[in-house]
């Protein structure tokens, strides 16, 4: 029988486990103390535990209460897990033999029956002494500390003195963990989340900060696989790899292999590891899907960046040291006289002041030109120190910020090597380079542009010296406010890959602008046919070597006379009657359509299997408003048999949930899901456009060429093909409009507005080019139907309206 109580006591508990089996969990409830062996909530748990630990403290008092509770975490995870009746027999059995021999000092030290030297006193002078100050980030380091002790002491082989335990904290992974989490240039603060399950994230992965930074960027995703308690490993683990966390993995090794997990999920993305090397040193600054597209070739931005402001946040804070014209002396020097190919470059400073513009001399221009008092303050520049060349430098700052020291400060740190460093040093804290191939570094020759703005803020422009042929480009444009902080406006890195394929199109447009030979209505796709089917070329070939190919590739495509005659046949309105019998034809194959599959292809909650595959391949763009893109759902998944039973994976779950709470009716939930997937508006479009032949492909508006006429018949010929992309529906639920629906239901006043893009384009293949593809014309399709139609039988096919379809000339 349960016992009735409102607090219980030891006894209570004593009592109750002599009467259970060892492992019998024992249950507090408002209604008495029992033990079951059925499963119990983690609430109970913690009330459970609560209770145990206040009917010790009355017994024995705080510190041997607080030793038991210290024991007992380690057991239950901090009474998430049930407490045993074991577990009470050996706690109160331990208890006494405590309260008679005292504590021991490990239990001693974590109780504070010793305030000065305890956790608190520890834990409070190693958050002093690394200038830790956020109260709650100095309290999750505490509780770190706590667990670290506990795990290191779990099983004592002996005594362990005070000046021991103080010793290992002051070097705990919980200290250095709060160090890293606080440090103003990591964006982990920004990012979505609690600070509490971001810093434990950085304290498991023992610190490994990148690779915290992929985490974290998946938290929301975290926090989905587990809503509640502190984030454990295999959440963490299956947020990241979409796997189990195996066996093998234990706390020791798990920062580890995750790493190499992850690297490997990388090294799937066809990446070398030299790539896979540089997209992991920066996921703690970088979006990582961004740094992956990165790694593949493109060039970096701003928009990459999780917080753009992050990275010169280092720059603000050397602002305001006192060592700040020392620094400024020692990095001014050592900017490089050429560039990487060896090629003199010039490097300078130009300052926006009141009597004018006034330049600057940077590196070894300025040693020949800048008038120094003397030999002996030459010699102080040349060695690093200050001289009158950093005095007059910071004399320039301070004129430009207009009297404001703090963004004087800012100012001349921008013009030490860290804003550089952030652009080219390889491996850098915060550096970018090891993502973005090129030789740019911290030495490399630079020039600025600092202006004051009305605003009150001062313009810095920071550009490398542009080596187009081998060392790439990088520039920064940032705001200076009043309080001497910056924000990011502008950030662009560029392999030199990059730079060379630029410099090819620049050529490139160049050369079809001047050359009066091609007509004008076939310039513009030629010129992107050809310049783009060339643009892989470019990253490697010279020159040279680079104009004979495009003259290849001008004449392959202009012995095919077609480009003038599709781009005149493009209309620029469809006829009203084709549409008419298109939008008849579409509403009769969609109906026939859905009454035919009803049976065997929609699920349980009458969604069309095929809507959360395609809606994870962005094919839905927005759902009712919101971009799906934006939302933390909609990621690859689907159904799958795990541990031999059917899941649906969370991720899709979300989906499904959205649609069902949208739309409650289940035929027209069901014919909504057909419609707003490949095989439904889309498919049937395509049919209308290409025709029953594909070989024909032709288009919608009337007289256009098929490819049959456009190769001459050869149907072997793929050098010219069409294509439909860029498929998006968005689903939105709107008032009814006045007469848009037949008979207009009732139907609470709402309809679904279902609107499809598709694009038709010209692809082009063969030869010296590359695949390209042009737009020719997009085509939009809206259908319209009510939310709810109630007299509808199950299976029956809902009212709608295909509304319209409509042409847009692209080229």
């Amino acid at each position: 029988m349960p016992v009735e109580f409102s607090a219980p006591s030891l006894q209570d508990f004593v009592m109750l486990v002599a009467a259970s089996n060892e492992n019998a969990t024992i249950r507090s409830k408002n209604s008495g103390l029992s033990s079951t062996k059925l499963p119990t909530w983690a609430s109970t748990n913690q009330r459970t535990m609560q209770d145990f630990i206040s009917a010790v403290r009355r017994e024995f008092g705080s510190a041997i209460a607080d030793a038991a509770q210290a024991r007992l975490d380690t057991l239950t995870e901090s009474g998430n897990k049930p407490l045993k009746a074991f577990m009470v027999r050996e706690t109160v059995d331990e208890s006494i033999r405590t309260w008679q021999r005292n504590i021991n000092t490990c239990d001693r030290f974590l109780s504070g029956i010793d305030p000065e030297h305890c956790l608190d006193a520890t834990a409070s002078a190693e958050a002093d002494r690394k200038g830790i100050a956020d109260p709650a980030l100095r309290s999750l380091m505490k509780e770190a500390m706590r667990e670290e002790l506990r795990s290191a002491f779990a099983k004592p082989t002996g005594e362990v003195s005070v000046a021991a335990m103080e010793g290992r904290l002051s070097r705990s992974d919980a200290v250095h963990a709060a160090v890293t989490y606080s440090s103003p240039e990591y964006p982990f603060r920004s990012m979505p989340g609690t600070d509490a399950d971001k810093y434990r994230i950085l304290h498991m992965l023992d610190r490994n900060v990148n690779l915290a930074g992929a985490v974290m960027q998946r938290l929301d995703l975290c926090r989905l696989l587990q809503p509640e308690g502190r984030i454990t490993p295999e959440t963490v683990w299956e947020a990241v790899t979409e796997k189990p966390m195996p066996e093998t993995v234990t706390r020791e090794n798990f920062a580890d292999e995750l790493d190499a997990a992850f690297r490997g999920i990388l090294a799937g993305k066809n990446l070398t590891p030299d790539k896979v090397d540089g997209v992991m040193s920066c996921l703690s600054q970088v979006k990582l899907e961004a740094a992956v597209e990165i790694a593949a070739g493109r060039p970096l931005t701003e928009a990459d960046l999780i917080d753009p402001d992050s990275i010169l946040r280092r720059v603000s804070a050397k602002g305001q040291r006192a060592d700040l014209e020392r620094s400024v002396a020692r990095d001014v020097g050592r900017v490089a006289n050429t560039n990487v190919s060896g090629q003199p470059a010039a490097a300078g400073i130009t300052f926006g002041l009141p009597e004018g513009d006034i330049a600057v001399p940077l590196g070894k221009a300025a040693r020949e030109t800048f008038a120094f008092a003397d030999e002996a303050d030459r010699n102080a520049f040349r060695g690093g120190s200050p001289s009158s060349y950093t005095a007059a430098l910071l004399e320039n700052c301070r004129t430009v910020s207009g009297g404001n020291q703090l963004m004087a400060g800012t100012l001349a740190a921008f013009l030490t090597q860290t804003p550089v460093a952030i652009l080219g040093a390889q491996g850098h804290v915060g550096a970018l380079g090891s993502l973005v191939e090129g030789r740019l570094n911290e030495h490399m020759a630079v020039n600025y542009d600092i202006r004051p703005q009305a605003d009150g803020t001062v313009r810095v422009t920071l550009k490398s010296n542009e080596d187009a042929q081998v060392a790439g480009r990088g520039m920064i444009e940032a705001t200076i406010r009043p309080d001497g902080s910056i924000a990011m406006d502008r950030l662009s890195l560029e392999s030199p890959e990059n730079v060379r394929q630029a410099a090819f199109r620049e050529r490139m447009n160049a050369r079809f602008d001047a050359d009066e030979t091609i007509p004008a209505a076939e310039k513009p796709m030629l010129r992107s046919i050809v310049t783009e089917g060339l643009t892989e070329e470019a990253r490697s070939a010279d020159p040279a070597r680079l104009d004979a190919l495009a003259d290849a590739g001008i004449a392959q495509v202009r012995a095919q006379p077609l480009f003038s005659r599709i781009m005149s046949s493009v209309p620029d309105h469809l006829d009203p009657e084709r549409m008419r019998t298109v939008i008849a034809e579409m509403t009769a194959v969609l109906r026939e359509d859905y009454a035919g599959a009803r049976d065997k292809h929609f699920d349980e909650d009458g969604v069309f299997d095929n809507y959360y595959m395609d809606a994870i391949r962005d094919s839905i763009e927005s759902f009712d408003g919101v971009p799906l893109r934006e939302k933390p759902l909609n990621f690859d998944g689907r159904m799958e048999l795990e541990n031999g039973r059917p899941s649906l994976d969370i991720r899709v779950a979300g989906l499904r949930e959205q649609l069902l709470e949208a739309v409650p009716d289940p035929n027209v939930r069901g014919f909504i899901s057909m419609a707003a997937c490949q095989a439904g508006l889309e498919a049937l479009l395509t049919i209308q456009i290409s025709g029953p032949d594909p070989r024909q492909q032709t288009t919608m508006w009337e007289g256009a060429p098929t490819l049959v006429d456009l190769l001459g018949g050869n149907t072997k010929m793929t050098s010219l093909n069409y294509a439909f992309a860029d498929h998006r529906y968005s689903i939105s639920f709107d008032p009814i409009v006045p007469g848009s629906l037949p008979d207009d239901p009732v139907n609470l006043g709402r309809q679904v507005h279902l609107s499809l893009d598709i694009t038709q384009s010209l692809s082009s293949q063969g030869g010296v080019l590359a695949s390209k593809t042009i737009p020719l014309m997009g085509y939009r399709v809206e259908l319209d139907m009510p939310l709810s139609q109630p007299n509808l039988r199950p299976g029956e096919v809902p009212e709608f309206t295909l509304r319209r379809i409509e042409g847009t000339k692209l080229c």
